[in-house]
């Protein structure tokens, strides 16, 4: 397999980031103009108690971004380097990819937790998955 399609699920997951970190741009906004909060909560984001439950869902779905997703991209980079793409590869990265775009629509829109949590679940047996299938490439290779 062309190491190289590793790039597509990395590169539509950091365009993803990019989206939520604009969502979240819109929101603080929105709580500016609509004076849910002030210029002052943005100093230190301390006060959260005034902060609107959108606005610190929203918060919180971007800083979740910089949680589990930290696993998957020096994941795809290890497996380019060492060269170890297989078609199962890049069918786990993309699954990663569909859970977190999932995760971004339930966090962001009905919020069910239950939902939630199977779709982070889902994502996280997707790192897994692919740490254990790099380990059995790097053993099998001794």
């Amino acid at each position: 397999m062309d190491k190289n399609l590793l790039i597509y699920p990395m590169a539509f997951y950091a365009f993803w980031m990019f989206l939520i970190a604009l969502n979240l741009f819109r929101v603080r906004v929105k709580t500016l103009k609509n004076r849910e909060v002030s210029f002052k909560y943005f100093k230190a984001y301390t006060d959260t108690a005034t902060l609107p439950e959108y606005a610190k869902v929203a918060e919180r779905h971007y800083e979740n971004q910089f949680e589990v997703p930290t696993m998957f991209f020096p994941t795809g980079v290890m497996y380019f380097a060492l060269g170890m793409a297989n078609p199962l590869t890049l069918g786990l990265m993309w699954l990663f990819v569909a859970s977190r775009v999932a995760h971004t629509f339930i966090h962001l829109g009905s919020n069910n937790v239950r939902f939630r949590m199977i779709s982070f679940f889902i994502g996280w047996l997707a790192i897994v998955a692919l740490w254990a299938q790099a380990v059995y490439f790097v053993c099998k290779a001794h």
